[in-house]
């Protein structure tokens, strides 16, 4: 029974019935909060603009975007923060009457932020807007210009922290760079002496030299020896004709040209073993030679790369320590101040005609489900 007398509830007829009742209702509820809205006191908002630029650094480029802008924001709204903010505000108005705790002014503060880039070196920038809510117009304005200058503050001396830590490490490696490039420069002129690379190659050419004579000395001397050979071979074919038997002088000859031709080979065959020997001798040193200059050249060039290396770090080291000098007395801060807080005069709230249409559209559809649920039960009893 229940479902079909709410099947002949009529929505529109029940709300055109009681039209007036409703808007009487709306108006009541609307008036209402626009009274109650005109007894809250005004808020007023301050608001305070910086430009968050990360500086970027040249002797530590890995480390100059440690501070981004949500650093920044995050560090402002930390408890110790807002607590120095607290004591700068009492500490400069020892009259005012307001009394402020991190927790009550970290809700009084809200922060707005829009991304950006540095016109000269492309790192990540932002406009950091600090908007502060208040009842009283010059407490928030002092409020604000407070936070953005003890932000600035805290930015300069973060960043000279830093630039002192990256110059103790620049400082560091310079002083380890430059003794090892003191201690290799020392060991490269011992080693060179030590060494005596001229020395060896000088020898090295004497006994290239020498070696190149022999090589020509044993070539004649085969030569040489081939001749006598094939003379020798001659006169042995003569003694043995049987017609020079009979001529003893002619003999006589032959034996002697033999023997003298025996004896030459001899002393040629002696003189090509020695040669061969020295040859083989020489060759040898020359190969010892040859590696121990390899060696010895290899071993300087390495060392006068190692030399030229640490050279070159220790130039770029230099240049990197005169700019960083440069940033520190520079006393660079990644805050900039583009807007100071002005002092507000006309409040942002209370919102009376946003509170009062709120209120009455909420009136009306209360009003309307009373209306339709009265309207129901008339029908179910």
């Amino acid at each position: 029974m229940n479902a079909d007398s709410f099947t002949h509830v009529d929505p529109i007829r029940v709300v055109w019935s009681k039209k007036w009742q409703l808007l009487f209702f709306t108006l009541i509820v609307g008036s209402a909060a626009y009274i109650f809205g005109s007894f809250l006191p005004p808020v007023y908002q301050a608001k305070a603009t910086v430009l968050s630029i990360p500086p970027s650094l040249d002797s530590a480029k890995n480390s100059s975007d440690a501070l981004s802008m949500n650093s920044y924001r995050d560090l402002s709204m930390t408890a110790g923060f807002l607590q120095s903010v607290i004591d700068k505000f009492e500490s400069e108005n020892p009259n005012s009457s307001a009394i402020f705790y991190p927790e009550i002014l970290e809700k009084m503060i809200s922060i707005e932020s829009a991304t950006g880039a540095s016109l000269k070196n492309q790192t990540p920038s932002a406009l950091i807007t600090f908007k502060v809510t208040g009842n009283d117009p010059a407490v928030i304005t002092k409020i604000a210009n407070i936070l953005t200058q003890l932000l600035t503050e805290a930015s300069k001396k973060l960043r000279a922290k830093e630039i002192r830590t990256i110059s103790q490490a620049l400082q560091d490696q310079y002083n380890l760079t430059l003794e090892s490039l003191l201690k290799l420069e020392k060991a490269s002129v011992k080693i060179k002496s030590e060494n005596g690379l001229p020395l060896v190659k000088a020898n090295l050419e004497t006994k290239l030299a020498v070696l190149q004579d022999s090589i020509s000395d044993l070539a004649e001397t085969n030569v040489e020896l081939n001749k006598k050979k094939s003379e020798l071979s001659t006169i042995e074919a003569q003694l043995l004709d049987p017609s020079l038997a009979a001529e003893k002088r002619f003999r006589s000859i032959l034996e002697i040209k033999s023997f003298g031709t025996k004896v030459k080979l001899t002393s040629l065959s002696n003189i090509q073993i020695l040669l061969t020997k020295r040859i083989t001798q020489l060759e040898l040193e020359t190969s010892q030679l040859m590696r121990k200059v390899e060696q010895m050249t290899m071993k300087e060039k390495q060392l006068t790369r190692e030399i030229k290396n640490l050279t070159n770090s220790f130039e770029i080291l230099s240049n990197q320590m005169e700019e960083n000098h440069i940033s520190k007395s520079k006393k660079t801060s990644d805050i900039r101040l583009i807007s100071k807080a002005i002092k507000p005069t006309i409040p942002s709230g209370p919102q009376k005609l946003k509170l009062t249409l709120v209120a009455a559209a909420l009136g009306l559809l209360f009003a309307i489900t009373i209306a339709l649920g009265k309207e129901h039960l008339d029908l179910t009893s």
